[in-house]
This record gives structure tokens, sequence and C-alpha cells, in this order.
């Protein structure tokens, strides 16, 4: 039996019920009428009794009963899901501020009120604000990981926005990030040396640390002796071992602290973005260059793979290295060529042409080209000058008087072979001819000419190609 009771100094309602495995449950009515709340429980009451009896089906149920809950309370339980699950404090955060985003543009207070149709008018809306599509695939991304995380614990049927894809960020890009040149990074280099942060920039570009991830290190994580870098929780959560650069582990031994501890953070104080950017103006690197390109803290990593990649270092190297879990990522989003940097390399192919060859060059070429013509032009190719040599090495051909003599008009001679197989004299013919021991001239009562068939006493021989073999 259902029952209604009050909570301390809650003003609304509380029903416990039994459900249809005869587990007590405890809701709120949302309401301050007790008549109200008294249909609630009486209807609750009555739909697990048609459960139990067999009547409805018990995960239909469960869904109703989890759709009769606010919205609000199951993004409460789904940000206290990802705090359990360690993730970052800046995603939980962000999706936090995006799950309140959609409640409050489409006035969704349950789950079957987030729909496709309504999260699409939502981001068109976002859309006319003048925010660029990679904001709104962000938010997009937000709300299907919810929902993705409600289909899985039972609380929703399907996800309504599988069906909806994203954006193309690739047409609407407003942040375009540059590589650093190598003269641009040796006086970055320079500025912070005076300042006491070439450490900073120097993990930045040569272990391809992110910003997050700098002030997290600690001295017990950099092993000088073996040359590695252990990087623990990163973006993907995992612990990657990288390879220091030899400047790397010389800068280390030169700034390590002498009271240094396992624990000790190798940035007690991070350096902040308006300190970078006073250090690119000391630097003279452009903040923003002519093509509208940006260079901030995250372009030395992006100068890490683009140096990489110049040098043909393989990208699953350069993946490991920059600790992507696809390939497709590294080459994505972080290669940036110049224009010099691709002149360089259409330098490097070699000049082919004939108007930059020698004269000799050509008059060899000249000359190939001219066997090789008449070649296919004639069948006296073979009579040349390469004919004379050697003659006692090659077999006599046979006669075209030979040819007459041994066939008759209308009739095909037969012969034997070593194992006494009888073959066609036609036969032999096109075998003679095939592999170059007669030529055209030499056909009796034949019409040929290169490349057409030709007939020898009622046989059809194949193209012969005694020019050129």
């Amino acid at each position: 039996m259902a029952s209604i009771f009050k909570r301390g100094d809650r003003r609304n309602y509380r029903i416990s019920y039994f459900d249809h495995r005869g587990r007590r449950q405890e809701i709120s009515s949302h309401t301050t009428d007790k008549r109200t709340a008294e249909r609630i429980a009486a209807k609750l009451e009555a739909e697990q009794a048609l459960v139990r009896e067999g009547v409805v089906d018990a995960s239909q149920a469960s869904l109703v009963q989890h759709n009769r809950r606010p919205l609000a309370d199951h993004v409460a339980d789904y940000l206290a899901h990802c705090k359990r699950a360690e993730l970052c404090s800046q995603i939980i955060k962000s999706r936090a501020r995006h799950l309140r985003w959609i409640q409050e543009l489409t006035g969704a207070t349950r789950l079957s009120d987030l729909t496709a149709e309504s999260f699409e008018r939502a981001r068109a809306e976002l859309r006319s604000q003048g925010l660029s599509a990679q904001t709104a695939n962000g938010r997009q991304e937000s709300v299907r990981a919810f929902l993705n995380w409600c289909v899985k614990t039972g609380r929703a049927a399907s996800n309504p926005l599988r069906i909806l894809s994203k954006l193309n960020v690739d047409a609407d890009r407003r942040y375009l990030r540059r590589a650093l040149t190598e003269e641009e990074l040796g006086r970055l280099f320079e500025v912070a040396k005076g300042r006491g942060r070439l450490l900073f920039y120097a993990m930045a570009f040569y272990a391809g640390i992110r910003r997050g991830e700098l002030c997290r290190i600690q001295w017990g994580d950099v092993d000088l002796d073996a040359g590695t870098l252990t990087m623990r929780k990163g973006k993907a959560k995992r612990t990657d071992v990288i390879p220091l650069h030899p400047d790397l582990q010389e800068i280390l031994r030169e700034v390590r602290p002498a009271a240094a501890t396992h624990e000790s953070r190798l940035f007690p104080e991070v350096v902040t973005n308006q300190t970078r950017v006073r250090d690119f103006e000391r630097a003279k690197i452009p903040l923003i260059d002519s093509k509208g390109l940006r260079a901030d803290l995250h372009s030395t990593r992006m100068t890490l793979h683009t140096m990489l990649a110049l040098r043909g270092v393989p990208v699953q190297v350069a993946q490991r290295l920059m600790r992507h879990a696809d390939y497709r990522t590294t080459q994505k989003h972080y290669f940036h060529m110049d224009t010099s940097a691709a002149g360089s390399a259409l330098r490097a192919l070699p000049t082919i042409g004939i108007g930059h060859s020698s004269k000799g060059e050509d008059r060899q070429q000249k000359r190939q080209q001219t066997a090789h013509d008449s070649a296919h032009s004639g069948a006296d190719a073979c009579n040349s000058e390469e004919d004379s040599i050697d003659q006692s090495r090659r077999r006599k051909p046979l006669e075209s008087a030979e040819l007459r003599k041994t066939v008759p008009r209308g009739s095909t001679p037969r012969t034997s072979n070593r194992k006494g197989r009888v073959i066609s004299l036609g036969n032999r013919r096109s075998i003679l001819l095939s592999y170059g021991r007669v030529s055209w001239g030499m056909i009796a009562g034949g019409v040929g000419r290169p490349g057409h068939p030709a007939k020898i006493a009622g046989a059809r021989v194949v193209r012969c190609w005694t020019s050129c073999c």
C-alpha cells in the first residue's frame, strides 16, 4: 500500500510504495497538495500491480517512471556520474553549462522533451547569435553524451540526437592556428632564458606538453638517466612514457633545484596567458599574421609535429610522441606548412625535360626513338647490322621456294616430333613466326603486314613480332 508523508522542512509530499519486485521505493510527488499526492500514489500502486501481473512490460513501465522525474534530476545524477568517473573538471563544468543551456532554450522539463527537432531549433538560434560551428558541435556533443548515459542506465529508450549530424567545422573555422618557425622559436627561447621561463617553453615544444599537463608534472616523473618523461593522468587518462630530447635533458639538469623532491612540481607557479603574450611580443612573434593565423602556446605543439613531418618522420611515430589515440588527429590538426616550406620541397625535385639535356643526350634519345619506331613500321628491322654479326649462330631461315614446295595448294602436310606426336605444318610455321624464324617477306602466298594476321597455306598465323625479337 502506497503512503504519503512529509520529511523535515520539505514542502512537497513524499510517496513510499513497493515496486513490482517487492522493493520499497520513495519518490517526491512534486506537489504540496495532499489530495494530489494521494492520487499520484494510487496511480503508482496501480501501475506496479499491472507490471506484477504481466499486463504491462516492466521495461516500459520503468521508462515511464523515469520520464516522470524532472529533467534537472537526471542532469544532476549524470554530473555526479562524471565526477565518479574522474573526468576533467573543465569538461564537467562545460557539460553542466551546456545542459543548462539546452534546458533554458528548449524549455524541456522531461527527458521526452529533448528531441532532435527541439535541439536543431536551439542550435539554429545559437548560430544566429554569431557563434561558430565548432561551438555548436561542442554543445551537441555534451547533450549527446548525456542522452547516451540515459540509454545505458535505462532512463531512456533511445538517443534522439543519433539522427542529427554535426555541422561542418572546416567551412566555418574561426580560430586558425599556425606553427612557429625555427627563427621565431629561437627568439622565444632567448627571451624566456633571461626571465627564467626557458624550461616552460622547452617542455611545450620538445615534449609536446599541453598547458594543463605542464602544471601537474613532478620531478619524480623525470628520469634524466634514462632520458624519459612519464605523463600520468593526461588528456586520455592514461600513463605515457615519452623520450626526452638531449637539449631538454640539458635544460632540466641546469634548472633542477638542489632541494627538489620526488613530489615537487617542475612549475610551482604557472605561466599565465598574459605573460605568454608579452613573451611573444618581446620575441617579435605576431599573435595574428597577415593571413589571419594565430600563434599561442599550443602552436609549439603544432610546431613539433610539423618539424617531424618535414623531416620524414612516419605519422605513427609522431602519433606516439604527440600522445594521440588516432593518427588522423595528428595529421589533420597538427600539421602546418607555409609557402616557403612547400617551395623548398618543390625545388628538391629533379629537373625533367628535353630542353635541359645535353646535345649528346638528345641525339641518343632520338636514335633510340628512331629505332623503336622503325621496329613497328616494317619487318626489315631484324635484317639490320645485328643480322650480319655471327650468322653461324643463327638458324638458316626457310626460303619461300621451300615453303611452296613443301605446302601444295589446298593441302596441309603433317609431320611428327621426337615423341611421335603428329603436328601440323601450319602450326609449326605459326611457332616459327612467333619466335622470329620467318619474316613477312618469306611467307609464300601469304598477305600480311606488321600488326595484322597472315595466312600460310590455309593456316591462320598470329600477329608477327619478328621486328622486335
